[in-house]
């Protein structure tokens, strides 16, 4: 019994040690079962139509692929998602926990109660998938911050304000495509914090390839995560360190690693470079920026060898680590540009390898004036990016724009953070935690093109909890100061009761599925009609 009680509760209570009422692992388990516990309050009943924008569109594509059909959804482009979602139907249908598997076992729109009935199970099913996507998220990204910061009690308090932050309980109970999206380039970004902060590991070139795989694979799904992976790259100088590098770096087996990872990335590249022709073979709908085809696919090749040799230049990477570091990002973008022929086709190739021009369509869509300029690069672009950047500065007020963002008041405690460290003179921790925040509020500002929906914050907040954090663990005395415990309490009261606000609101909205009649038959063009609609004329 004492060993259950010292794993559930640890010993000490003092200051924001206080906040955290069990043990690493006991703290883990309770923020799982509270999302879980969420989840079921607020989101696994709802009517199956209720979010119909994206849960009866990826419920849809992943029967159509389960009946031999080729994918029709390219909106995002949603790839990694319907291969998934396809595949947690079949395992279910295995299970009999859902009736239908593939279109020809829906039953008509006639027969009110069964077709809807099949919808409900569909639905409901690919919401537990969406839980347990972030499960997964939420664990990997508490591991991860861990092992940066190195005080897992901190890294306990940030995994509770990530799990209950607006963006992350929305996307845990809607088949959205950002939460793999999201999910997969945050847990890059750790992987590239960690490398960045252990100089001493040889292995620093494999995490940066695993990282640039899984941030490939983000964009792959949606091709907005683009904007977070470009604005972080320049962060990560600014998390360097300065240490004796390996020997391993600078000896005659270096040359062996390099010739291995030549061989690797030149393999990947040859399949690579054909889908990547393809892609830019495609016709758009508009001419790509500065009328040149490939020129700002080009850029983001050059920002990231920039950033890389960056990086290098100031903390002195070994030539060779470098260049090992390189072949690796080489090779995890080929493999995760590759992941598109899980599930082929040719229109989610141009996407991804034109997503600029495929972005720039959504944004027209909300902004009809940005969509009559006829070119990417226009002064209504600038127009309604200066737009966003006072709607971005309005919410952060809550006053002049409040919001359902939890994540917000943590913001607030780091601008604190940042002006007192340095008043402190801790100068290049400021710089650690603006660099953070700078790319939340510029991806939030171009976020806006698209209305900055409560789902987008995904994105976002972890960077705001992982900026919080790493300001909390280095000014090591705000840990066991007074106010300490009475500030962290108030901030879990109003990150819980902002962040339950999206999904209970839903719970008592009392307009029925009606509206969503308009755009269903072209998103489920093989379902004659869904029973709450009129008859197709």
């Amino acid at each position: 019994m004492r060993g259950i009680r010292n794993w559930l509760f640890p010993p000490d209570n003092r200051g924001v040690a206080g906040l955290v009422f069990f043990s690493w692992r006991g703290a883990i388990v309770a923020i799982l079962a509270g999302l879980a516990a969420s989840f079921l309050l607020a989101g696994y009943w709802y009517p199956y139509w209720r979010m119909a924008d994206m849960d009866l569109m990826m419920a849809y594509q992943g029967v159509l692929v389960n009946s031999g059909h080729a994918q029709d959804f390219f909106d995002h482009p949603g790839h990694l998602s319907i291969i998934l979602t396809s595949a947690w139907f079949d395992l279910f249908y295995r299970l009999g926990w859902i009736d239908a598997l593939t279109l020809s076992q829906i039953p008509p729109a006639a027969d009110a109660v069964a077709f809807d009935r099949v919808w409900t199970q569909a639905v409901r099913a690919g919401r537990v998938l969406s839980l347990a996507l972030a499960m997964a998220f939420v664990v990997v990204f508490a591991v991860l911050l861990r092992r940066l910061i190195r005080d897992w009690q901190i890294a306990a308090l940030a995994t509770f304000c990530l799990a209950f932050s607006g963006g992350l309980m929305m996307n845990a109970r809607t088949l959205r495509t950002d939460m793999i999206a999201a999910g997969l380039v945050t847990v890059g970004f750790l992987m590239l914090l960690i490398a960045a902060r252990s100089p001493q590991s040889n292995l620093r070139p494999l995490w940066v390839g695993c990282a640039a795989l899984l941030c490939t694979l983000g964009i792959v799904n949606k091709v907005q995560a683009l904007f977070l992976v470009s604005a972080v790259l320049p962060v990560l100088p600014f998390f360097g360190m300065t240490a004796v590098p390996p020997t391993f770096w600078r000896s005659k087996k270096a040359i062996l690693a390099l010739v291995a990872l030549a061989a690797v990335a030149a393999l990947l590249a040859i399949p690579e470079g054909r889908l990547i022709a393809l892609g830019l073979s495609a016709s758009a709908s508009m001419p790509p920026p500065f009328g040149v085809h490939g020129l700002y696919q080009a850029l983001i090749v050059a920002l990231v060898v920039i950033a890389m040799a960056t990086f290098a230049w100031v903390w002195r990477v070994p030539m060779a680590e470098t260049a090992a570091a390189m072949l690796a990002v080489a090779a995890g973008i080929a493999l995760g540009l590759l992941s598109l022929d899980l599930l082929y086709h040719p229109r989610n190739v141009a996407i991804v390898v034109n997503p600029l021009e495929h972005m720039f369509g959504w944004a027209g869509n909300s902004d009809p004036e940005l969509r009559e300029s006829g070119t990417i690069l226009s002064t209504q672009l600038l127009r309604a990016l200066g737009a966003g950047v006072l709607e971005v500065m309005a919410r952060r007020t809550f006053v002049l724009h409040t919001s359902g963002r939890p994540t917000i008041v943590l913001e607030w405690l780091a601008i604190a953070g940042m002006v007192l460290a340095w008043r402190r003179g801790h100068h290049r921790l400021v710089w650690q935690a603006l660099a953070l925040m700078a790319v939340v509020w510029a991806v939030d500002v171009v976020g806006t093109l698209r209305g900055l929906k409560l789902e987008y914050f995904i994105y976002t907040d972890p960077l705001v909890v992982i900026a919080a954090a790493w300001l909390l663990v280095h000014l090591s005395d705000l840990k066991t100061h007074r106010w300490a415990y009475a500030v962290g309490i108030a901030v879990f009261a109003v990150h819980l009761m902002l962040g339950q606000a999206g999904p209970v609101k839903h719970v008592f909205r009392q307009a029925g599925p009606e509206g969503e009649c308009n755009w269903l038959p072209h998103y489920a063009k093989r379902i004659e009609r869904f029973s709450f609609c009129p008859p197709r004329t």
